[in-house]
């Protein structure tokens, strides 16, 4: 305002939209702000300018207020216009930005953007920037999904709000932290992903049998190993449909995708699967299975209470102890609720909760139960040929191609480096073969390979 004084402005319409197009918002906001505070409170379409460039200017909030000292006003509040500017507005003050903490106020998002939602439409996925409608439902998704105790019936309500057909199929090019190109996946896809997510959670098996087809067969191209876990919620949920009789040619083929994974959780779901139907021989032997992929307390630790409970169908009580122990310890030690199984073998067992759990010994038991059953797998040694953020390659005399692993795979991955000494395991997939549970050789002072290699009951040094 330095170059024109305030009384030499034109306070006039024509003049604010000379402004709003030469780009001078701050010129324009003043000009209609005088017009709207001088006027009879009913022209919607000066009001519209006046939010658009409120909202430009990084002023929703006071836009909304406007709205609100008028909500009783139907001229203003079913407009069209005025109602798409005041969603965009709400849209950036209480929900682009949410956080779920203890400062933040959940119960106001979720007004808020339930007012989205019901004063608003999806469009046409070439059009769906047009409001924040679907904007809003996937961030009230995402919300939910990272609470401490997710509400999936919340998660299907909102996310079933959106017609697949018309969310866009465009993935989303950026640059991450390290200057690195990276594809944020389609709308749709995180669609399906969160909707079969939902359903497999609520126990609506043939719902999200049809979903997860329907992901399929609609997605040309998967991020984030999303095809992976479509497929494992759809081979669950069709051995939780189907009867003792045809269990097993159905959970074979999700055994198959968990041993080509070599996933923990793919392992506690064939568990779970073989528990339903009283097969508790079957489901310890796959929990156990889980448990020696790598440990992660936070993830895992549903898994020790149910290894504990299947000692305890066994009549193993002395095992049933240490894994009710190690779930009771980190849930103790992260503040969880605990469960009533837990709050029941605390009193039972005479817990101690204080009791940092030995997860190698856990390990161990779980190996050697495995071994009783399965026998003992070879094991190998190569060399770590080829890196990728996400797996490699190990060269070994013992094989004629190099052996493919996943990093996650790596028990000690913080030693892990091009040319390093591995040990592994072998398993067959339908790929060919693929290292599992592969462990660097350190080295020590002299430069000479060191590991103290654990298999079942016996310790090796490999010097």
């Amino acid at each position: 305002m330095e170059e024109e004084k305030l009384e030499d402005i034109d306070f006039t319409r024509e003049k604010a939209k000379e402004y709003i197009k030469s780009g001078d918002m701050i010129k324009a906001e003043i000009i209609l702000r005088n017009l709207w505070e001088n006027s009879s409170k009913n022209d919607v379409y000066l009001l519209y300018d006046y939010g658009e460039v409120l909202r430009n200017n990084g002023k929703p909030d006071e836009f909304i207020k406007i709205c609100r000292e008028h909500a009783k006003n139907k001229r203003i509040i079913n407009n069209e216009y005025i109602i798409r500017c005041l969603c965009w507005c709400i849209y950036g003050v209480y929900i682009k930005d949410f956080v779920k903490n203890e400062e933040s106020n959940f119960q106001e998002f979720i007004k808020e953007a339930t007012f989205i939602k019901n004063n608003s439409k999806q469009f046409p996925k070439d059009r769906d920037y047009f409001n924040p409608y679907v904007l809003t439902i996937f961030k009230v998704v995402r919300v939910y999904l990272k609470s401490a105790s997710v509400n999936y019936k919340e998660v299907l309500r909102w996310i079933e709000a959106l017609n697949p057909n018309e969310l866009s199929e465009d993935v989303f090019n950026f640059q991450d932290d390290s200057g690195q190109e990276r594809e944020m996946a389609s709308k749709k896809e995180f669609y399906y992903q969160y909707k079969t997510k939902a359903l497999e959670k609520l126990q609506r098996y043939e719902e999200c049998i049809t979903t997860c087809e329907e992901a399929l067969n609609n997605i040309e191209r998967f991020h984030y190993r999303n095809d992976v876990w479509i497929k494992s919620r759809l081979y669950f949920s069709k051995c939780m449909e189907v009867d003792e009789e045809n269990l097993e040619s159905e959970i074979n083929k999700y055994k198959e995708l968990a041993f080509e994974e070599h996933h923990w959780f793919m392992y506690h779901k064939v568990s779970s699967m073989y528990w339903r139907f009283g097969k508790m021989d079957e489901a310890l032997l796959y929990a156990n299975k889980a448990l020696n992929c790598n440990f992660k307390y936070e993830m895992m630790n549903r898994l020790l209470q149910d290894i504990a409970l299947l000692w305890e169908n066994k009549g193993n009580l002395i095992n049933a102890k240490l894994y009710y122990e190690a779930s009771a310890y980190y849930r103790n030690r992260e503040g969880w609720r605990l469960t009533e199984e837990l709050e029941f073998a605390i009193k039972k067992y005479n817990l101690n909760l204080k009791n940092k759990p030995n997860i190698n010994l856990l390990q161990k038991i779980a190996s050697e139960h495995i071994q009783s059953i399965q026998g003992i797998r070879e094991h190998y040694v190569g060399k770590i040929c080829n890196l990728n953020e996400t797996f490699g390659f190990i060269s070994s005399d013992k094989f004629k191609e190099n052996i493919y692993f996943k990093t996650k795979d790596v028990i000690n991955s913080r030693f892990l480096a091009m040319n390093k000494v591995a040990e592994f395991e072998v398993v067959q997939t339908s790929k060919g073969n693929r290292a599992i549970n592969v462990k660097i050789r350190r080295e020590n002072k002299n430069g000479r390979n060191m590991y103290k290699w654990k298999w079942y009951k016996t310790t090796y040094w490999i010097l």
